[in-house]
């Protein structure tokens, strides 16, 4: 992978578009001063995701967008493209190359895209962290910054050096994770808080619950009664109609006998305007008859007028009447009118006895109308007391037939409330028998709430353990990375190539190895041990330390030291210890020190090499050691586990000693066991760490099922509960509704008896009115006296037309008579 183009647009000096393109190696961009080759180190860095305007040597990240010159505006956005070859897949993407482009607008606004599609900031940090080109995960030493880098701390060379091996990336990754997690441990925090505070509220919400319950159990008791007394309205109601029904009734039987009453009224009065008819008519047949006699009156004058104007249209003279009247016709005259005159009274007398008579038939007839008025009333009264009578009869059948067809309807509704009560006391049955057979809720919910609350106990236990394992666990995390540093640097202290190491590696034949990595010895003299032995190579013979002599020396592999595995005959430790004097003994004793030679397991050779070297804990033993060793030994070399080496004649020591090989390879075979022990000991803490954490998982699923029971059987309960209120109200109800269906039934009945009571007394009463005659009006003797009456009526106005012809023939003669005499 390697930079393959870089192109900048609007960026700082660069306001036409410019494209460098680059190959695999080394690229030197030169050019006099001022001509923009740290901009394009700018633009690199930029289009790598740099945010910090000093980095990019401005004020604000604005000013990388070209400002203009004295010939050219300024533009309004900055676009730096940069293309990187990934044949080798370095990238993590599937495009052999991979154009990562960053845009700035004046406004303010950034874009970035890969490829041409446009992503995030982040996005484009995450594929470059993977290359080593991420944001800080790159070094651009800048103008003028080389100076700094020499002189840069050992933090900062470490930073380099890191991001040189690519362990930034990581670092970087770490510290995202770590905060992250330390998020998500605040959250957990949070959570944990927050379910403490549920849990803590779960006490009063199941004392809510329950309250709600008992408003749900108040609740159905309170509409239990409501519905109570709207039946008992019902029942005042339906008494109140049935009430009402039957004054109905009544009313409509007293309405039938009145207009019974009223019908025979109105014949009555038809009967009255007849009669009154009649009376018309015999005063019109009265006017009739005055009216023809005076008819008569003057037809008779009209006849006299008009034989008088014969009797003078006869007389050729004057109407004079003559002298020569003579007695006789006097006397003729006065019989004439005596005769006359006499006529009159009897006329008169025959008009009386007519009127008597006429007088005699009406008085007979207004007699016969009294009697047939009498026996009209009495059968008017008859009727309507028989009407009267059967309209009570047919109102106490029509009241009977209603209260019987009530009566139906209560025992059809008492039929009706004992099949639900029936029905109701089985549902109830039912749903106790169901609860008593899948177990009770209550109890059920009862065990729930425990288990749950055990539940939720053992989660705080296992999450309390599981933290404490995780704490254990970064612990021995934390230790076991120390130690795996160390190691890792045990092993490149160990790996580090001198003339040795390289004869080794040359696999010449004879070389058993470093001195120093064969030798067995106690851990406290390790340090001392490698002093003396230093990097000498063990040889078998003298033959193969020859050749590790010329070897050396041909490939100018510096100074390289070897022992002779064979030089000497092995030497038993206690034979030496015994050859050593009492003095040197003692001495031995008194310092602390050892002789190397007895606290080794190794070759022949190597003890012969250290056949006169001791080991002392300091400087001041080896120091007093020396001084008795002077006079008994005149070759001898004493070590300390600090470092020191004293001779007979030279002493060596100070602040800058180093570790010796053995003492190395002691300390690495140490941080080795302890690594793996480490190793072990973290392994087991993520198996219990993962164990307790499944054991918490576990258990939150366990206590979320328990919860999850537990609110299925605290909404069973409180379901079975509001069933059970409805249930038993439900019977209650329909034991009330029986009740009072019943008390309605019994009422019905008393009150169909009484109606049934009422017809018989009205029947009875009917049969026994039947029993008495009815009246009869006769009219037939009537029709005869009406007819007698206007036939005297007629005779009296003859007898008076006859009076009046024989008065106005009496009053004509008289005439004459004055005439004549």
């Amino acid at each position: 992978m390697y930079l393959k183009s870089l192109t900048l647009k609007g960026f700082k000096s660069f306001a036409q578009a410019t494209t460098f393109s680059f190959e695999p190696g080394v690229t030197a961009i030169v050019g006099p001063n001022g001509s923009g080759k740290s901009n394009v180190l700018d633009a690199l860095a930029w289009v790598m995701g740099e945010q910090g305007a000093k980095t990019l040597r401005g004020g604000k990240m604005e000013d990388v967008i070209f400002a203009g010159t004295a010939s050219r505006g300024p533009l309004g956005r900055a676009e730096v493209k940069l293309t990187i070859d990934n044949s080798d897949g370095a990238l993590p993407i599937a495009y052999t190359e991979v154009t990562i482009s960053r845009t700035l607008f004046r406004s303010g606004a950034s874009e970035y895209a890969i490829n041409g599609e446009t992503c995030r900031l982040l996005d484009v940090q995450e594929l470059l962290s993977d290359s080593g080109l991420g944001k800080e995960m790159h070094v651009i030493v800048g103008q003028g910054q080389l100076d700094s880098v020499l002189r840069a701390s050992p933090e900062e060379r470490r930073g380099f050096i890191e991001e040189a091996a690519g362990i930034l990336k990581h670092r970087r990754r770490r510290e995202r994770t770590l905060r992250k997690l330390q998020a998500m441990e605040t959250n957990f925090t949070r959570l944990k808080d927050l379910e403490t505070e549920l849990r803590r509220q779960l006490k009063p919400l199941s004392k809510q619950a329950q309250v709600a319950r008992e408003a749900q159990t108040i609740a159905a008791t309170l509409r239990d009664a409501k519905a109570r007394l709207l039946a008992d309205d019902i029942t005042s109601v339906q008494a109140e109609i049935a009430d009402l029904a039957g004054a109905a009734a009544e009313r409509a039987a007293a309405r039938g006998a009145l207009q019974d009453k009223y019908e025979l009224q109105q014949q009555r009065i038809t009967s009255l305007e007849q009669q009154e008819h009649t009376e018309q008519l015999d005063a019109a047949r009265r006017l009739v008859v005055e009216f023809e006699a005076a008819q008569s009156r003057l037809q008779g004058l009209q006849s006299q007028a008009e034989q008088r104007l014969q009797f003078l249209a006869g007389q050729d003279e004057p109407t004079v009447i003559p002298n020569r009247v003579t007695q006789a016709d006097v006397d003729r005259v006065s019989a004439e009118l005596q005769r006359l005159e006499a006529l009159v009274p009897e006329a008169r007398e025959a008009h009386a006895a007519a009127s008597i008579a006429v007088q005699h038939k009406r008085e007979a007839l207004d007699a016969v109308d009294k009697e047939i008025a009498a026996a009209a009333a009495a059968l008017n009264a008859y009727e309507m007391q028989l009407t009267k009578l059967g309209g009570e009869h047919a109102a106490a059948i029509r009241r009977q037939q209603e209260r019987e067809a009530e009566h139906s309807r209560r025992e059809t509704a008492a039929s009706a409330a004992t099949s639900r009560l029936e029905q109701a006391e089985a549902a109830l049955k039912e749903l106790e028998t169901a609860e008593q057979a899948g177990g009770s809720t209550t109890a059920a919910a009862s065990d729930l709430e425990q288990a749950y609350n055990a539940a939720g106990e053992t989660q705080t236990r296992l999450e309390t353990e599981r933290d404490q394992l995780q704490a254990a666990l970064h612990r021995a995390e934390r230790d076991q990375v120390a130690l795996q540093a160390t190691h890792t640097a045990l092993a490149a202290q160990l790996g580090q190539h001198d003339g040795g190491d390289a004869v080794i590696a040359a696999g010449l034949p004879g070389v058993h190895g470093k001195v120093a990595t064969l030798v067995e010895a106690d851990a406290t003299h390790t340090a001392a041990l490698g002093l003396l032995l230093g990097d000498a190579l063990l040889v078998a013979d003298e033959a193969a330390a020859t050749r590790v002599l010329q070897h050396a020396a041909e490939a100018d592999l510096g100074r390289v030291q070897v022992v002779l595995a064979t030089a000497a005959p092995e030497i038993d430790s206690a034979t030496t210890a015994a050859q050593l004097s009492p003095q040197i003994a003692e001495a031995l004793v008194a310092v602390g020190a050892v002789h190397a030679e007895s606290v080794i397991t190794a070759a022949s050779g190597v003890k012969a090499l250290l056949h006169t070297a001791f080991l002392a804990p300091d400087l001041a033993s080896a120091q007093r050691l020396a001084a008795t060793l002077s006079g008994h030994l005149e070759h001898f070399t004493i070590a300390t586990s600090h470092g020191e080496i004293v001779t007979p004649h030279t002493a060596v020591g100070g602040s800058a000693t180093s570790k010796s090989l053995l003492e190395v390879r002691a300390e690495y075979d140490t941080v080795t066991a302890q690594l793996d022990t480490a190793t072990a000991v973290v392994q087991d803490a993520k198996q219990r760490w993962e164990a307790a954490r499944q054991a918490v998982q576990e258990a939150k699923t366990r206590a979320a099922e328990l919860y999850r029971q537990l609110r299925q059987a605290d909404s069973a309960r409180a379901e079975f509960a509001a069933k059970w209120q409805r249930a038993a109200a439900q019977v209650e109800a329909a034991k009330a509704e029986q009740e009072r269906a019943r008390g309605a039934v019994a009422e019905s009945e008393n009150r169909v008896a009484e109606a049934a009571a009422a017809v018989a007394t009205a029947a009875a009463a009917v049969t026994e009115f039947e029993k008495q005659p009815r009246p009869t009006v006769e009219h037939s003797v009537r029709d005869e006296l009406a007819a007698a009456y206007e036939e005297a009526r007629a005779a009296e106005v003859e007898q008076r037309m006859t009076v009046q012809r024989a008065q106005e023939r009496a009053r004509s003669a008289e005439g004459a008579y004055r005439r004549v005499r």
